[in-house]
């Protein structure tokens, strides 16, 4: 897509345009200033408005463009390329004349959540008869062959459903294709070859033992690694054993927290989060739905904009061309969340692919809506004077929600840290941003959702608004990321950016270097696991970009104070540890009396055997040392157990609670008896990431062996099919 809306060129033709007073304008931008009065200054210049305001283009669907991408369909599908086709014909489907959702579908029942669902019958009985809406309907009915070639038969009911609803004209035909698939998926067929070659591997072990292969080949077969018939995919995997992320405990008043944890302030850590007891390496701290989401400009046609989902069969927005759902619950809730706001100024928005904190902004307050922001602005502002710190974000009945806009609003925006020029740059942000509120015509509406020409009130409270939301975004949100496994024979790891969202409790975490506790990257919910043993009262932290063995002190601490605006005082960066290669591949522990580096076989301490040697008859040095040699012993038992697991046939395949046991015993000794950083100190925890890696969400797929990225965790994952 052609780029509409670049952020630079705007912004550098606004900057030459005011070069003759720029430095009487930036006067108007300090960090005791508030946000009203510097957008108000703002959006009272006139070059302003003359150079910051964006164009938006149509998002039309193309009939044009849809029949090409059927016609280069039907040529793959008659070469026998069924995943070419299914994708040409889902280009297809996205590209073409859609009618409303509310026209297509005029019977849907409400479900007692507020969405959509699809009656068994109402396909064929409410179908359209819109002859506009040809192209639609073929590229269904296309797709729908190709996924009884493929042996997808839901997916081939799905799309027969879907080309009646769009008015195809031959009934007939597609209903023999429902007879002949409906009768596939209740036939009892024998493996085919490639089914019998990918399960081979599988035979006379237990299947419990090899969940995370049969996991590998289903993704593969939703994925278009390999072409797997429906009921051996489903003999693969069942609903019940797809990972699932939760809180045994939650906390009572902060529902995505585990009880483990809990919140407090300090004057110069600002609010955090501590352990209410010894938490233990592995253990679940938190699990949290975000606020809201954005995918990256190039993810948009491949993943659900609801749920960020990779989305292989998608259903089309029925006004743009730009983003897909994965079902018709995500459609319901994305068009009634946001996305029928944002669809007409989306192309300008999706420009902003490298400024999601803008985007994110923008999705907020749609999703708010004005009504609901000027209501509760002047709330919030009056919280945030008169509350105690540790006090904001909690509602009227004392619990703090991630769902709820407070918990957003009342996080940090490092304000006071941000020069005269950032400031500017926040506030043309906020202008642009505005503007496309103002375009969509979606945000300044009346009760009965006309739009309305908005007071320059209602424009400074909303450009105000996003100043204050886009610094706050730029220093607490999160990516979303694919887990990737390659499937090659390396099985290299790596993770996809393809966007972007907020996480309210999540963003309450501070930074380390060495962090206690490492978040999950893919789609909600998010996750928090700890990597560390964490005794009780002790904060709970997390990295804001780089560990300890993936920069050095200077390139993280720069980073961190270009982006953060503090200096970071970790253990890691005080004591200057080293690059990972330099890491010490031999354990030393820490005297259990003063601290310095003894060797676990014999414990034996220098520096108390020179200043304490006796204690009245007591040789109080050999005591310290067989105290020493004790702990000693316990940790080289321990890294002898965890090599063990670590290389054994049962942890490559698949997660057991006994391997976690084993990993995390070892990290908490070395955390609390261990010289620190060391070789099997990173190792084990990079052991224990993969271990969470494999409990959550994750992706199977076949890269272009130019564009492989190849990383350290490649040996920890288990071997592929031979």
């Amino acid at each position: 897509m052609e780029k509409t809306l670049n952020l630079k060129v705007m912004i550098t033709r606004f900057l030459k345009e005011i070069k003759h007073k720029l430095g009487e304008t930036m006067t108007h931008f300090d960090p005791e200033d508030d946000e009203e009065y510097m957008f108000a200054y703002l959006w009272g210049m006139h070059e302003a408005h003359r150079f910051l305001t964006p164009h938006v283009p149509a998002a039309a669907k193309s009939q044009e463009s849809a029949e090409m991408c059927r016609e280069e369909g039907n040529r793959y599908y008659n070469m026998g390329n069924f995943e070419t086709a299914r994708s040409l014909y889902s280009k297809g489907i996205m590209l073409a004349p859609h009618p409303k959702v509310s026209d297509n579908f005029p019977e849907r029942e409400k479900s007692s959540l507020g969405e959509f669902s699809l009656k068994e019958t109402e396909s064929i009985d409410n179908r359209s008869t819109y002859e506009d809406y040809d192209t639609l309907a073929i590229c269904y009915a296309n797709r729908s062959a190709v996924h009884l070639e493929l042996g997808y038969f839901d997916d081939c009911l799905r799309d027969i459903d879907l080309a009646f609803q769009a008015g195809y004209p031959d009934e007939t035909k597609l209903m023999k294709r429902k007879v002949r698939c409906l009768h596939a998926r209740g036939k009892e067929n024998k493996p085919s070859k490639m089914e019998m070659l990918a399960t081979r591997h599988l035979h006379g072990r237990p299947k419990e033992e090899t969940f995370h292969e049969r996991f590998r080949l289903y993704q593969q077969s939703q994925t278009g690694g390999h072409i797997f018939t429906e009921s051996f995919r489903k003999s693969l995997l069942s609903e019940s054993e797809v990972p699932r992320q939760t809180v045994s405990d939650p906390h009572p008043n902060i529902p995505a927290l585990s009880s483990a944890v809990t919140l407090a302030y300090k004057p110069d850590r600002g609010r955090h989060i501590v352990t209410a007891r010894d938490v233990y390496p592995g253990e679940t701290l938190l699990v949290e739905d975000s606020f809201c989401a954005c995918l990256k400009e190039a993810s948009l046609a491949r993943r659900c904009t609801t749920c960020c989902n990779r989305s292989i069969n998608p259903l089309p927005c029925p006004n743009c061309c730009l983003v897909v759902f994965c079902s018709e619950e995500c459609r319901a809730r994305g068009l009634a969340d946001y996305h029928e706001q944002e669809c007409e100024v989306l192309p300008a928005l999706a420009a902003f692919s490298d400024d999601t904190p803008s985007v994110l902004a923008f999705r907020i307050l749609m999703k708010l809506s004005f009504a609901r922001l000027k209501e509760l602005v002047p709330r919030l502002k009056k919280e945030a004077e008169t509350l105690p710190p540790e006090k904001l974000g909690f509602n009227e009945k004392g619990v703090y929600s991630s769902s709820d806009f407070r918990t957003i609003y009342h996080l940090c925006s490092n304000k006071q840290h941000h020069t005269n020029k950032q400031l500017f740059g926040r506030c043309i942000e906020a202008f642009i941003v505005t503007k496309l509120l103002e375009i969509s015509r979606r945000y300044f509406v009346n009760s009965r959702g006309e739009p309305v020409c908005p007071s320059e009130e209602d424009i400074l409270l909303t450009g105000s608004t996003l100043v204050s939301l886009i610094m706050k975004l730029r220093c607490n949100i999160f990516t979303v990321k694919d887990l990737q496994v390659s499937y090659n024979f390396t099985g290299d790891v790596f993770g996809a950016n393809v966007g972007t969202k907020v996480l309210a409790t999540m963003s309450l975490l501070n930074h380390s270097c060495n962090p206690s506790a490492i978040p999950s990257y893919g789609s909600d919910p998010s996750s928090l696991h700890a990597v560390r043993f964490i005794p009780a009262g002790e904060e709970v932290t997390t990295f804001y970009g780089f560990r300890y063995f993936e920069r050095d002190t200077s390139a993280r601490r720069h980073h961190l104070l270009i982006h953060y605006y503090f200096l970071c005082k970790c253990e890691a960066c005080e004591n200057d540890w080293p690059e990972k290669s330099h890491f010490p591949t031999e354990i030393s522990m820490r005297c259990l009396e003063c601290a310095d580096p003894v060797s676990c076989k014999t414990g034996e301490c220098r520096r108390c055997r020179a200043e304490r040697p006796k204690q009245g008859d007591r040789d109080v040095s050999k005591d310290v040392a067989k105290r020493n040699k004790k702990v000693g012993k316990e940790i080289m038992r321990t890294v002898e157990a965890y090599t063990h697991i670590r290389n054994s046939q049962s942890f490559m395949d698949g997660n057991s609670e006994k391997d976690r046991e084993v990993i995390s015993k070892v990290i908490e000794l070395m955390d609390r008896h261990v010289v620190l950083p060391c070789k099997l100190y990173y190792e084990a925890q990079e052991t224990l990431q993969i271990y969470l890696n494999r409990a959550g969400k994750f992706m199977y797929i076949i890269p272009d062996k130019k564009e492989e990225n190849l990383n350290s965790l490649s040996r920890f994952y288990w071997p592929l099919l031979a």
